[in-house]
């Protein structure tokens, strides 16, 4: 998550196992904050000096980095590479944008922790609230869709749904 001038944020978010990338723009903190909690990241990365909503995701790892890391040229520079462009343009934001950052930044430390070439991670899509049902992050954690405020591990929606069935026959 990287802060914008107008009060709002960049929400960007890669998972290495589809290889699958996200950019979105929020207007204020608070909608930031309902972006992440429908992501559910299980990890964070925010520049210093930054106060993200970590109201949002209460079991992500919320990791602090150096503020340089989620400067707009410095991630476009590790986006060009990435997707391999001359300008970002073509991928919906501006090489100076939030968006900007917040993906260069998240590119820049999967490299760095990954330990390896990321060439699976080839599109970004914008997120948009018509992909989905928004619920914000207090929905989120009220209806127990991901984790139950219970001890019971099988409570949460999440669970029961995807809890394979004895009674259910592929055909």
């Amino acid at each position: 998550i990287a802060p914008a001038p107008d009060g709002g944020a960049a929400v960007a978010a890669a998972d290495v196992a589809t290889g699958e990338a996200w950019i979105g723009r929020a207007e204020s903190m608070e909608r930031a904050g309902d972006i992440l909690g429908r992501l559910n990241p299980a990890e964070v990365l925010f520049p210093e000096g930054f106060d993200p909503p970590k109201w949002a995701c209460p079991t992500a790892f919320w990791n602090v980095r150096p503020a340089w890391t989620f400067d707009p040229s410095y991630g476009a520079g590790h986006l060009r590479r990435q997707f391999r462009v001359a300008v970002l343009d073509g991928l919906g934001f501006a090489d100076d944008s939030p968006e900007t950052a917040a993906l260069g930044a998240a590119v820049a430390y999967l490299r760095e922790t990954q330990k390896t070439a990321l060439e699976h991670l080839a599109d970004v899509r914008r997120l948009s609230d018509a992909d989905a049902v928004p619920l914000d992050a207090a929905s989120i954690r009220n209806l127990e869709i991901v984790e139950s405020a219970s001890e019971d591990p099988a409570a949460p929606i999440l669970a029961v749904v995807t809890e394979p069935s004895a009674n259910f026959a592929a055909v």
